[in-house]
């Protein structure tokens, strides 16, 4: 889950594969790293009994 909450946070221009989609991530979006943090946090609290 780390590798995916980079990814979501930061993107994944510098670890994308040729065969992968580019995520510019959230802060790269104008979203702060706080306000991405809490969204995290809300999907992986989803995640745990989704």
């Amino acid at each position: 889950m780390d590798a995916e909450k980079e990814i979501f946070l930061h993107g994944n221009k510098d670890t994308k594969k040729e065969d992968e989609d580019l995520v510019p991530g959230c802060i790269a979006n104008g979203i702060s790293e706080e306000a991405a943090l809490t969204i995290w946090g809300k999907m992986e609290e989803f995640a745990k009994y989704a």
